[in-house]
């Protein structure tokens, strides 16, 4: 019985060790942003209405919206690939685009209405991409959202 009691005592000593170690790792992580990594894009692009179109082959798309609120992109200077912002409503209603860029994402405004968006990040070559392709499309773009 005082083995079982001891073996118990441990365990639950052990326990809370663990949550403070986690409680203190999330209190101390600053992290402030979130990285948009390859799994959040798509081979395609998007027409002038804002709509996927997937016979677009020599481009990534956005597999879903991203908040417009804190979007910030960074284009490194050793590429030739570009990316355009599509603007979006709340309710998903296509509003505009942005020309295509090699710059990092600094505009001078938005659309009136804009809350979310998608990005386009087209290759210069224009040779189809596969599932594969993605992240080496994306590794020269670094793509974040404020939390």
């Amino acid at each position: 019985m005082k083995k079982i009691g001891i073996i118990l005592l441990v365990l639950v000593l052990l326990a809370l060790a663990a949550g403070t170690v986690f409680s203190i790792v999330k209190i101390t992580s600053n992290e402030t942003t979130k990285s948009v990594t390859a799994l959040n894009f798509k081979v395609g692009g998007l027409d002038e209405e804002g709509d996927f179109d997937k016979t677009i082959k020599s481009s990534i798309v956005t597999r879903d919206f991203l908040p417009l609120e804190g979007l910030s992109i960074e284009v490194a200077e050793d590429t030739d690939n570009t990316y355009e912002v599509f603007y979006y409503t709340k309710k998903g209603v296509f509003i505009s685009s942005d020309e295509a860029s090699f710059e990092a994402y600094a505009p001078e405004s938005t659309p009136e209405g804009a809350t979310q968006v998608k990005i386009v990040i087209n290759t210069k070559g224009g040779d189809d991409l596969s599932f594969f392709d993605v992240a080496k499309v994306l590794k020269p773009i670094t793509i974040k959202i404020a939390k």
